[in-house]
């Protein structure tokens, strides 16, 4: 009783204890860049200014920017031996185990180093005795793991250093994996991938770190992904797996003995070298075996190591974390831990009354560490997170080739040679002509939020042809949401013309009863798919991101020198308005499309106004979107995606069925199944009042069972999917568009155009296209116009042919792949060369999609 009312008292305590430490914080956050600003600006600058001096707080902002720019380049050497140093305490049964496998692992220009501290059981003496090639260093106390090594790496004669645990068990081949690491002079340290003896035992480490500042702590951990082969960016190296520069080692200071006696110190040195400007790898071609805990185990209780492991958590926003939004955060999550945990909601991280009295200890030398940390910044507290992410890492430190213009590319260097035809599952289709690019093959990412393969609804056609053109030119890669994995299967087609294909099964979103984030937005959520968007940028080297739909805009990332393209295939917030304006619902339903209406535009037009380029589908929604982004409007373009590959379609196809009309759209976008419903319930009765042998066939996939049973009527056959829409398009009469609602260009449309079928559409049906009406296409907006120019089709065979004959002349001459990717290609050819070679960007009106 007595603890527990001491415990509540401390608790009461603690709101005050917490605001002295804050308070502390920021006095010494305030004296550290007065120091700074002090050195910086000598005494006669103060005086007498220069204009130099004067012009410095102007530029601020800029040199703030310049902080993230690319390292200098510097000359450099790889390096070729290295230093070993493992600091062992009374650790002879694992050195007489591991040491021969590292000695082993080492040649005769390597130095291999053991720091003995001050060990009880004769750890010296033996190595001395059976290992006289090691050099032993020993301590007159025992260091702990940070000192030990502090010591070690001060002794080593080599440029890198590898430090070990003394229960590593080394490889052959892994020292010149990690040296190999070190690439230029930006990297710090190279961590390897660790492995346990025990094949069932879980890996709770295995070199690859990621973390994140979550709910006001840094929290890390170790993640296994055996796609990875490459050197790749890792949050921290561990202390005793991994290979250090050991000038910027002892330049950082080493491993702060703050975190004594062990946990969080490799971590805390890796946030400094990151905040310094330098980066981390983790090298899986490096392969160590650990005891984990091996010493530390024998040593400690459990509930000693993880009341350090708490405290050091504690120490390690004091010392590191120094934006005041996240350290308000800290003291709010720490309060609310300690709270927990006293009422016995304990868990290994958090914070209990013990491990805070713990660091209040050492506040002081937390506030001396904390010091020394900011003056050796040079980027801020997200800075690290953000270039720890694997596409922002190769931005900044990957240097982009420059476009070199008037470039042929040579033959096969852009990837397979596909044709369209490919579309519909043709392999043996002849490859057109494609015009060379103006540069070098560019690494492009396609990313999607619907399966591409098969081309079942009109944006997969858009997006699947774009990729066969493009294709031919540059190296594609494409990454995916699909539903099932029977469509992981179907888009591994694709794998035929582009270099790489990944997919994610689209998991069901969330349920929330109010979010201010849009249903678009939600629905397509995934912290999966943006972990392989981040992966794909950095493995594959890509130069230029193409998002597909409003709702991928979420996964725009942060970056400066890779071009990254939206495409608007709809107006996402204009199709909600239309809906909201058109379809019948009471007022609790009209309220909710409301709600996602202006959640809708917030994100859309917030997201658009990130990207480099933006490209719609015409020009009333370029337009639209321009007079709400205003000053942040990004280059668009209209009509450069919208195009088919009008070669793949027969024409004028035939014979052609009297009296068969043809509905084409996939069933899970809602304005077909409403335009399918109008049509049925107010259009075709007047048609088959007049022509009663009339028939309505409608080919779409994914229609649920009850739609199959709304549509059952005369005259009225349901086809779902089939396997090739030209051969429906190639034989039936007459191509009816009644669509109602929605934004965009309807695919659909272009590919009747193609195929020689006439079309009667409704004006939203046909928005966008560059189509006149009664000579490209009838237009109807009521049941009884749509039926009248319906039947006119169908009783004047020759007015209907010469319809469909003008209908393809405009297809192609303004939308066949052929004209419109020769636009595209160049736009996308110079959006990459603004990026690399800092050319000045696009105009809008140097090129033009009509």
């Amino acid at each position: 009783m007595i603890r527990k009312i001491g415990k509540a008292v401390f608790l009461c305590l603690t709101p005050g204890i917490m605001a002295l430490v804050a308070a502390a914080l920021l006095c010494s956050d305030l004296l550290s860049r007065l120091k700074t600003l002090s050195r910086s600006i000598s005494p006669e600058q103060l005086s007498n200014p220069s204009p130099a001096a004067r012009s410095a707080g102007e530029n601020a902002e800029e040199n703030e920017e310049n902080k993230n720019s690319l390292p200098a380049s510097l000359p450099f050497s790889p390096p070729r031996n290295a230093s070993i140093v493992i600091p062992n305490w009374n650790g002879r049964e694992l050195l007489e185990k591991y040491l021969p496998s590292v000695v082993e692992a080492c040649t005769a220009e390597d130095e291999l180093i053991v720091v003995d501290n001050a060990s009880t059981d004769g750890s010296a003496e033996f190595l001395r005795r059976h290992f006289p090639q090691v050099r032993v260093l020993p301590m007159e106390r025992n260091l702990g793991f940070g000192g030990g090594c502090n010591a070690g790496v001060r002794a080593a004669r080599h440029r890198i250093v590898v430090l070990l645990n003394n229960d590593m068990r080394a490889t052959p081949g892994f020292l010149s994996s990690l040296l190999d690491g070190f690439t230029d002079e930006a990297v710090f340290a190279v961590s390897a991938q660790i492995f346990f003896s025990d094949p069932h035992r879980r890996r709770e480490e295995t070199g690859l770190t990621v973390g994140k500042f979550e709910k006001g702590f840094l929290r890390v951990s170790h993640v296994i992904d055996e796609s990875i082969t490459v050197p790749f960016p890792a949050l921290y190296a561990g202390g005793g797996s991994t290979a250090y520069d050991r000038g910027k080692f002892l330049e950082m200071g080493g491993f702060d003995p703050l975190f004594e006696p062990f946990y969080l110190e490799d971590t805390d040195l890796s946030y400094g070298a990151w905040r310094r400007g330098w980066k981390i790898l983790y090298q899986p071609g490096s392969h160590l075996y650990h005891e984990h805990r091996g010493t530390i185990g024998k040593h400690f209780s459990p509930e000693a190591i993880r009341i350090y492991l708490q405290k050091n958590y504690v120490l390690m926003v004091w010392k590191n974390i120094h934006s005041w939004r996240w350290l308000a955060a800290h003291f709010f999550y720490l309060y609310g831990q300690m709270i927990l945990h006293s009422l016995g909601r304990e868990s290994e991280t958090r914070t209990s009354i013990r491990a805070f009295l713990l660091a209040l200890r050492n506040v002081l030398g937390a506030l001396r560490s904390r010091s020394r940390a900011l003056s050796r910044a040079r980027v801020n507290d997200r800075a690290v997170f953000q270039r720890n992410r694997p596409a922002v890492f190769r931005d900044v430190f990957t240097p982009r080739p420059a476009i070199p213009k008037n470039e042929k590319p040579q033959d096969g260097s852009a990837g397979p040679d596909t044709d369209s035809g490919e579309r519909f599952g043709e392999t043996n289709a002849p490859a057109k002509e494609s015009p060379p690019s103006p540069g070098r093959p560019l690494n492009i990412l396609f990313v999607s939020p619907y399966s591409i393969y098969p081309p079942l609804h009109g944006g997969a056609v858009l997006m699947l042809q774009a990729i066969q053109q493009l294709a031919r030119r540059h190296n594609f890669y494409v990454l995916t949401f699909v539903d099932s994995e029977e469509e992981v299967e179907s888009n591994r087609s694709l794998e035929g013309m582009v270099r790489k294909v990944e997919t994610v099964v689209r998991r069901p979103p969330p349920r929330r009863r109010f979010s201010i984030r849009s249903q678009a937005e939600l629905t397509f959520q995934d912290s999966r798919f943006a972990e392989m968007l981040e992966k794909m940028v950095f493995l594959h080297d890509i130069d230029l991101i193409q998002f597909e739909y409003t709702q991928m805009a979420q996964y725009h990332l942060p970056l400066e020198h890779t071009s990254q393209c939206l495409f608007e295939h709809n107006v996402y917030f204009q199709a909600v308005r239309r809906e909201l304006l058109t379809r019948k619902g009471g007022p609790l339903v009209k309220a909710r499309e409301f709600l996602e209406w202006l959640r809708a535009m917030r994100f859309e037009v917030e997201a658009a106004g990130k990207f480099d380029a933006v490209f719609t589908c015409h020009d009333e929604e370029r337009r639209l979107l321009e007079s709400f982004l205003n000053s942040r409007r990004p280059q668009m373009f209209s009509g450069l995606r919208t195009g088919i590959d009008v070669s793949n379609y027969p024409f004028p196809g035939g014979p052609r069925r009297p009296d068969s009309l043809l509905f084409v759209g996939n069933f899970q976008h809602t304005p077909n199944v409403d335009g399918l419903e109008y049509f049925c319930r107010k259009v075709l009765p007047l048609i088959r009042a007049r022509r009663p042998q009339v028939t309505l066939n409608a080919v779409g996939a994914q229609a649920p069972p009850e739609l199959e049973r709304m549509f059952l009527g005369e005259g009225i056959r349901l086809l779902g999917k089939v396997p090739d829409v030209r051969e429906p398009l190639s034989r039936h009469a007459v191509f009816v568009c009644p669509i109602l609602v929605g934004a965009g260009v309807r695919v659909k449309i272009l590919e009747a155009f193609a195929s020689g079928i006439p079309v009667v559409s409704t004006s939203i049906g046909a928005e966008g296209l560059e189509a006149t009406h009664g000579a490209d296409i009838m237009l109807a907006d009521s049941p009884k116009e749509f039926a009248a120019a319906t039947l006119h089709l169908l009783e004047h065979a020759e007015a209907a042919a010469a319809m469909a004959a003008q209908a393809h002349r405009l297809v192609e001459t303004v939308y066949d792949w052929q004209i419109v990717g020769r636009k595209l290609d160049q736009v996308y050819c110079e959006l990459v060369a603004s990026k690399t070679d800092c050319k000045p960007r696009l105009t809008p009106g140097s090129i033009s999609g009509n």
